[in-house]
């Protein structure tokens, strides 16, 4: 999940094994928070990071702000790259893969601090028809003091991965 400004960056590195999936531990990078943008350096520095620590062949992000980072990804580590969409229904079966992966335990993690506190600030948000979706708690960046109990990017990061884990073919 990439952002620039005020949200923060997750990279989230997923094992899938037979019986389950694993979380690994992420990389979250937070912008400065002052109106300007997080330098593109950083956040492909953190890509490295990953791919040196892990053997990545699939990468899925939402390429709507992002498309040169991917781009990149895809050029400099020949990772594929995935487009993740952005919208209600991605984000309804985002939340169906996470929430089903946790009550049917194929679904850990290393128990990493700043993934479990995306995870705690998040709130089930009921949606028209009864789906639910995970969202921020505040929608509006009232004061750069409630930017951090705002921060899901970890967790939005690890349902776009457990989605896609369980669209790919084994």
């Amino acid at each position: 999940d990439i952002a620039f400004k005020w949200d923060t960056t997750a990279i989230v590195p997923l094992w899938k094994g037979p019986k389950y999936r694993l979380l690994g531990d992420p990389k979250i990078l937070v912008p400065p928070r002052d109106n300007t943008s997080m330098h593109p350096d950083l956040i492909k520095a953190a890509f490295t990071e990953m791919a040196q620590k892990y053997k990545i062949h699939s990468c899925v992000m939402d390429m709507s702000k992002a498309e040169d980072i991917a781009h990149w990804v895809e050029d400099e580590l020949k990772i594929q790259v995935w487009d993740h969409p952005n919208g209600n229904n991605q984000h309804v079966a985002d939340y169906n893969a996470v929430m089903g992966g946790l009550r049917n335990k194929t679904l850990k993690h290393t128990g990493d601090p700043d993934l479990r506190a995306h995870a705690l600030n998040a709130i089930a948000r009921r949606l028209p028809g009864g789906d639910h979706r995970f969202d921020r708690p505040v929608e509006s960046r009232r004061s750069v003091g409630q930017q951090n109990r705002r921060v899901i990017d970890g967790l939005t990061a690890t349902a776009m991965a457990v989605e896609f884990s369980e669209r790919m073919k084994p």
